[in-house]
């Protein structure tokens, strides 16, 4: 486990989706993609940011993005599913080799749910 404790404009964002592409590529999954909201993850970490999974993923390894089935899944097979800190229930049962939490002060996680 590693923390990214910085400002903002830092590169913490780009950091960690670089770091969830090297895991899918590794074959390292699923991948759990953990936000305060779900629409935090699709916006920030999935979507629309410059350092976004979709904008810095190489053209030979882009992922595909359902939204639907909050899920992302490469052509090795690797998924990596959307969560909400805001619902840290969903966290129970499913199993990950993986793990993205971003901005953990924001979610409503606790010792019991991150591990």
């Amino acid at each position: 486990m590693w923390l990214l404790l910085s400002g903002r404009g830092w590169g913490k964002t780009r950091s960690e989706n670089e770091q969830v592409i090297k895991w899918a590529k590794s074959g390292a999954g699923p991948i759990a993609l953990v936000g305060q909201t779900k629409a935090d993850v699709r916006d920030t970490i999935i979507e629309l940011g410059d350092s976004s999974i979709l904008k810095i993923s190489p053209p030979w390894f882009m992922p595909e993005y359902e939204p639907s089935k909050r899920r992302l899944t490469w052509q090795n097979g690797v998924q990596a599913i959307v969560y909400s800190g805001d619902e840290p229930d969903q966290l129970r049962g499913p199993q990950h080799a993986k793990a993205l939490v971003d901005d953990r002060k924001s979610t409503r996680l606790n010792s019991s749910h991150s591990r």
